[in-house]
């Protein structure tokens, strides 16, 4: 068995991600709609995906 060396960072664009958010994102491979997510001026809902090609 190999170890994993996975890490999800608590902090995307200026907004906290809650241990619920990460354990859906890892079940699910999406979060819940996150809001306030902000980048440069603009503030925003949004989900985060996991993309697995």
């Amino acid at each position: 068995m190999t170890p994993c060396d996975f890490t999800f960072h608590k902090k995307v664009l200026g907004k906290s991600i809650s241990e619920t958010q990460i354990r859906n994102f890892l079940e699910r491979r999406k979060t819940t709609l996150v809001k306030g997510v902000t980048k440069g001026e603009k503030t925003f809902e949004a989900a985060l995906n996991w993309n697995m090609l």
